[in-house]
């Protein structure tokens, strides 16, 4: 994720106040949040670790507590990060180094098609047969068959 400096929101400082104000008592990186703190306190955080569970339902929770219009999961929001990456042309070995994925067969399953795709699709192919500058024309070399774009 970049930088966006000066941004209350910028995802590299925000790591950095969280790794600043984490227990140094505790070897974990998710650790539980004290029930009150102030912005100058040295720590944040209770010498304990989250819980495996309290991880699992992160995103659940903080869907409800946002009143999010969705009820999200942290699988959801893999899924969403891995489909925007492919909706955006970013090819698959860029997208399992960010989602974690080790198979490309496992991204096959974020690789959906929704109707604007579709629609965008069917008026590509309308194009290729209405527009003569568009259509795709077949040449044949020897033994095999080339696809080339008239433009």
């Amino acid at each position: 994720m970049p930088e966006n400096s000066g941004s209350e929101f910028c995802p590299v400082s925000s790591i950095e106040k969280y790794v600043n104000k984490l227990n140094p008592e505790c070897d974990k990186l998710w650790q539980r949040p004290k029930d009150q703190f102030c912005e100058e306190d040295p720590t944040w955080y209770y010498n304990i670790p989250v819980g495996e569970k309290t991880l699992g339902n992160f995103m659940s929770y903080l869907s409800k507590k946002c009143n999010l219009s969705e009820i999200y999961t942290n699988h959801s929001i893999r899924a969403t990060g891995a489909t925007v990456l492919a909706k955006n042309s970013y090819c698959n070995a860029q997208i399992m180094a960010v989602a974690g994925h080790k198979s490309v067969a496992s991204l096959s399953l974020y690789q959906r098609v929704d109707n604007d795709d579709k629609i965008r699709m069917g008026q590509t192919l309308t194009e290729s047969i209405t527009e003569p500058s568009k259509a795709l024309a077949f040449l044949n070399s020897n033994t095999s068959i080339k696809w080339c774009l008239q433009i």
